[in-house]
């Protein structure tokens, strides 16, 4: 698409996006005052105090949800689980506290989605000089989108964000590396300063709100140019064009695909309370605004209240009282007064302020305890609540998760996109290899994540866990599960009549245990790990595949059983190939044997009787197997090519 044409076209674009949300923001802003406790000066001799019912309510709500996430890639397909493994764990390297901050930066996005309704991330990865991954979280007041686009980022035909700065030296760098156009270095003016985008003066009206000066330009040691960048969808595909509205000077331009390796937008969003049609729809801020500023208005009509009762206003006789400035008081103070034999009483008379205190505090507790019951966040939530039954904490946690869970869902599926964009940005720029961290059954190793790796079998599955408000009802549910299991089999009578595989089991479930871990548990005669189980998976797609299996020096028995099953038991398995998993198998026998003696002698710290033969071993006796020697291998293969011929 023409330069000049897409320019102009995201200039428009970003403005009818402005113009669509400003009043919403306005609304916005509205909840960051009362959580700010920002107020209006009162009339004189009146009271406006804050009252901090919106910060309560926020960070109350933000403790629940804010829960670590954890992103696991798991396998489709044997052959991929150790792949699977590793980029789970590179993903974990990548979003640690010390490179991606990808838990800071999650509570940072619900916060913002408590306010406005959304939280908006931006996730993409770069390989120059070397591999980097790059999550940001974007403020709501700088995201852009299609009015009625609808919930779902991806089907809108553009989105973008304002407010994105680059100093001269990265402008130059870019140029240089030919990132940037020419013309990109005309964007900067004369003096160093950094200006914010703020056509409806709302960041401006936040920050003095906040007692802090709203200085715009801010004067800074370096040049800094303001950016907007736009993803538009056309009839040529999807463009990205990163330009200066003011000057409408382009800096970067290209096909979305050419410059991000896919067509996926970067931005990523979930939101508080969906809506099909509308992505700017409702915040949980929104439910308890209107509560907020009632508890706070009767708060300080209390206070005017008793400021009435104490300092009461009074009307007196100008006759009795002819200098009324003797009325205020004063220590020892002396009243002029003529009475004229009148009572003094009659002189002065006090306007009276009826009492309305207990009223007050049922309107307040009222208000506050509608809060409560229509958000989930109630006084035992808060911590104010002395319940200690245990019922009725969980009570309150299913409370909880059944006012938030509808959002925990759409958080997960926008997490799953993460996933998927941060996999994409993985194999698109991972061009050397990485160190990562692996747990197994040999505790905490080393490895390595190469480009191969990246390459799977089938898609990765994306699961998303996370230690919110819904695992603590998951929590309960467990408990429960737990003392109802106990009770009985705590009793013989009823402790004879279960299957104690199923007690096994359920029991391992509940301890978060996946089923093939649970199959391991319960397979007492085999002595395999479930690493070995993956490489030799993996073993049988690189013979499948043409490819020559390197020797495996910590193979254990299950590694060549599932091998030697996989050459026995497969209908139409090639002839050729059926020969060379089970030589690959009969080539490990010797080192199977050593291992399982090896971790024996580990386990015990008893010595070994020499002359210890291979069907002597441990677990090897349960293997349908013959001893290997040099004359049999040939003719044992011939007679499993012979069998699956029949």
């Amino acid at each position: 698409m023409e330069k000049t044409k897409l320019l102009n076209l995201a200039i428009e674009l970003a403005k009818q996006s402005e113009d669509y949300t400003k009043s919403r923001i306005e609304q916005i802003i509205e909840s960051e005052n009362l959580y700010d406790n920002y107020v209006e000066n009162p009339l004189p001799g009146l009271y406006n105090a804050p009252v901090p019912v919106m910060g309560g309510f926020v960070d109350t709500l933000l403790s629940r949800i804010s829960g670590k996430t954890v992103i696991n890639f798991n396998k489709q397909d044997n052959s991929d689980a150790i792949k699977a493994k590793k980029i789970t764990a590179m993903w974990l390297k990548d979003s640690s506290p010390s490179r991606g901050k990808w838990h800071e930066k999650d509570i940072l996005a619900k916060k913002l989605a408590i306010f406005s309704g959304r939280a908006i991330y931006k996730i993409w990865s770069e390989s120059d000089p070397q591999y980097k991954n790059h999550l940001e979280v974007i403020h709501y007041k700088d995201f852009l989108c299609e009015p009625k686009g609808g919930y779902y980022l991806e089907d809108h035909l553009y989105c973008g964000q304002k407010n994105i700065f680059k100093t001269k030296s990265e402008i130059k760098q870019g140029i240089k590396d030919g990132i940037y156009l020419a013309e990109a270095k005309d964007i900067f003016d004369g003096e160093d300063n950094k200006t914010y985008s703020d056509d409806y003066n709302q960041m401006n009206n936040v920050r003095e709100n906040k007692a802090l000066a709203s200085n715009n330009p801010v004067k800074t040691g370096v040049g800094v140019a303001n950016l907007y960048e736009m993803y538009i969808t056309t009839d040529e595909g999807r463009y990205y064009i990163l330009f200066s509205k003011d000057k409408k000077i382009v800096v970067r331009i290209g096909k979305l695909k050419d410059i991000l390796g896919n067509d996926l937008y970067p931005y990523v969003s979930w939101a508080t309370h969906p809506e099909l049609s509308e992505f700017w729809s409702k915040a949980a801020a929104d439910d308890i605004k209107a509560i907020a500023y009632s508890i706070n208005t009767i708060f300080n009509q209390a206070l005017n209240n008793l400021q009435k009762r104490n300092f009461p206003q009074r009307a007196y006789d100008v006759n009795m009282f002819n200098d009324p400035t003797k009325l205020y008081y004063s220590p020892d103070g002396v009243v002029p007064v003529n009475s004229y034999g009148n009572n003094i009483a009659n002189g002065v008379y006090e306007f009276q302020t009826p009492d309305n205190t207990q009223i007050t505090m049922n309107l307040i507790n009222f208000m506050d305890s509608l809060g409560g019951l229509k958000t989930g966040v109630t006084a035992g939530v808060q911590g104010a609540s002395r319940e200690k039954a245990v019922g009725i904490y969980y009570g309150n946690m299913e409370q909880i998760a059944n006012r938030f869970g509808p959002m925990s869902t759409y958080y997960t599926t926008a997490w799953v996109d993460l996933g998927t964009r941060y996999l994409i940005g993985l194999q698109e720029n991972l061009t050397e290899k990485e160190m990562v961290k692996m747990i197994g059954v040999d505790g905490i190793t080393w490895d390595t994540l190469r480009q191969q790796d990246l390459k799977t079998k089938e898609d990765l599955e994306i699961n998303i866990t996370a230690t919110n408000q819904e695992s603590e009802l998951k929590e309960a549910e467990i408990k429960t599960k737990t003392q109802a299991l106990a009770l009985i089999t705590n009793n013989p009578a009823y402790a004879a009549k279960l299957s104690p595989d199923w007690v096994i089991t359920e029991t391992l479930k509940m301890g978060g245990y996946d089923d093939d871990q649970i199959m391991l548990a319960l397979d007492v005669n085999n002595t395999a790990s479930e690493d070995q189980l993956n490489k030799a998976a993996e073993v049988i797609e690189d013979v499948l595949e043409g490819k020559k299996p390197k020797m495996n020096f910590t193979a254990d028995t299950g590694f060549i059983q599932k091998i030697i099953d996989y050459a026995v038991n497969t209908v139409n398995l090639d002839a050729k190939k059926m020969q060379i998993l089970y030589e690959y198998a009969m080539a490990h026998m010797d080192i199977v044997s050593k291992n399982t003696v090896r971790k024996a002698m580990s386990k015990s710290k008893t010595p070994v009787q020499n002359g210890l033969s291979t069907n002597n071993v441990p677990g090897l006796t349960t293997l349908n197997i013959p001893n290997p020697t040099p004359n049999n291998v040939q003719q044992r293969s011939q007679e499993l090519v012979n069998q699956n011929k029949i």
